[in-house]
């Protein structure tokens, strides 16, 4: 079963009267010398959500301990926006050290619109947890957060690995976030423009990246 049949054959799974004796679909593929497995879990209720990837297993064992499933959203309830609007807020002030606290609250007012508004939203849950999400759209990275827990953990990777296959070419980051520069090159992003004020001419320097080179999972 390859792994559009695979996909095709869980989505079913998510609509059947026999939805909770489903078993979970795994497709794993090799490469060099990791092992990358995909987990298709079908979701109660999840008529509304696509079930993309789970979690990675290679050579660290802190990542092999870490499970996620990631979804992407075709519906966003309050509720839902809300537990990523907590994620981003964590994230921020855990990366975004330039920004005060006057200024995450005045950017925090936006977001719930622009996770609405995005084309494509995915989300990690860990249990029940929603410990990061990506927005897409067109070739374009929207957004990239993570809950500070799940840092360092392999899912950033996994969540802009996803991205790339999907098409994502272009990138914004703010330069004084060093890391999340360091993030990108690291997965074949390069900059070429750089600005000295955001998008709303706040004195915060913006670096547009493009993918340069694919980098292999």
């Amino acid at each position: 079963m390859n792994r559009i049949e695979t996909e095709s054959f869980c989505h079913t799974l998510c609509r059947t009267a026999d939805f909770k004796s489903a078993k979970s679909t795994f497709w794993g593929l090799s490469r060099s010398s990791e092992f990358r497995l995909i987990v298709f879990c079908a979701l109660q209720g999840s008529n509304e959500e696509k079930i993309v990837i789970s979690n990675m297993a290679g050579k660290n064992s802190e990542r092999r301990k870490a499970t996620w499933r990631l979804i992407e959203l075709q519906q966003r309830p309050q509720e839902l926006i809300e537990r990523l609007l907590n994620v981003w807020e964590s994230s921020v002030r855990a990366t975004h050290h330039f920004l005060s606290d006057a200024e995450v609250e005045q950017i925090k007012q936006y977001v719930p619109q622009a996770l609405t508004e995005v084309a494509h939203l995915f989300v990690a849950q860990q249990g029940e947890q929603s410990v990061g999400f990506m927005g897409i759209e067109k070739d374009s990275l929207e957004m990239l957060f993570l809950a500070p827990q799940a840092r360092g953990k392999g899912l950033g990777k996994q969540l802009l690995q996803e991205g790339i296959v999907r098409g994502v070419r272009r990138l914004t980051v703010n330069e004084q976030n060093p890391q999340a520069r360091i993030f990108y090159e690291h997965m074949g992003f390069r900059v070429y423009k750089r600005t000295d004020c955001d998008e709303q001419g706040n004195p915060y320097p913006l670096l547009y990246m493009e993918l340069t080179k694919k980098r292999e999972a």
